[in-house]
């Protein structure tokens, strides 16, 4: 396989997981415990960490920064 197939193959494979985390996420990051009386929203921070470590991810198996 030549190294633009696979680059290519790469970079649809990304955006299919970027369409998942980013559809899921969306749900997830509503989601919130009440400690105290004070709304803390747990679902925020979760994607928030996924998404850092899918695009950290992917730059460094596309070689990129």
């Amino acid at each position: 396989m030549s190294a633009g197939v696979a680059r290519g193959l790469l970079a649809a494979a990304a955006l299919l997981i970027g369409l998942l985390v980013g559809t899921l996420g969306a749900f997830l990051q509503a989601s919130r415990s009440i400690v105290a009386g004070v709304p803390i929203p747990w679902g925020t921070v979760l994607v928030l960490i996924a998404l850092v470590v899918l695009i950290r991810g992917a730059m460094k198996l596309a070689d990129t920064r």
